[in-house]
Parts: C-alpha cells; sequence; structure tokens
C-alpha cells in the first residue's frame, strides 16, 4: 500500500518536521532555533524526499520514489 503525508508549506517548518521525524523533541528544536536554518534545511529535505505540488498541497510519498523518479533513475542508469 502506498502512503502519502501532506507537508507544510513553510520550508522552515519542513525543517523542523524533518528533525522531529528522525527524534528531536520540542525542547531541542527550541534549543537549537536561532542557530540552524531551518528553511534551508526544510527546502533540500523537500528535494531529497521527493515532495510534489498536488491540488491537495504539497506531499511526499511514504514508501518508495514517484514511479517517473524511478524510471529516470532506471534510464539514466543505461546510457
Amino acid at each position: 500500500m502506498t502512503r502519502y503525508e501532506r507537508i507544510p508549506e513553510d520550508t522552515y517548518e519542513y525543517g523542523q518536521t524533518v528533525l522531529r521525524r528522525i527524534g528531536a523533541d520540542d525542547e531541542l528544536i527550541d534549543t537549537i532555533d536561532g542557530y540552524m536554518d531551518f528553511e534551508k534545511l526544510g527546502e533540500d529535505a523537500m528535494v531529497e524526499d521527493g515532495v510534489r505540488r498536488t491540488e491537495f498541497g504539497l506531499i511526499r510519498r511514504c514508501s518508495s520514489p514517484f514511479a517517473e523518479e524511478t524510471q529516470a533513475m532506471e534510464m539514466g542508469g543505461l546510457s
């Protein structure tokens, strides 16, 4: 079963979401706020996570990559 997750539109908030996903709690995030570029982390993570804009907002696929990404990777390996 393929699962999708709606994600925040704000890259700053998505950067914090990425940290929470790997185990950071609110206390840690509050402590490093002002020292870390959450916006840049969010931007980079959106690219790495293959985030897509849909009619429902931004989503990321929680299982394997989107079909066209898999095909592009396979085709890229053949050249």
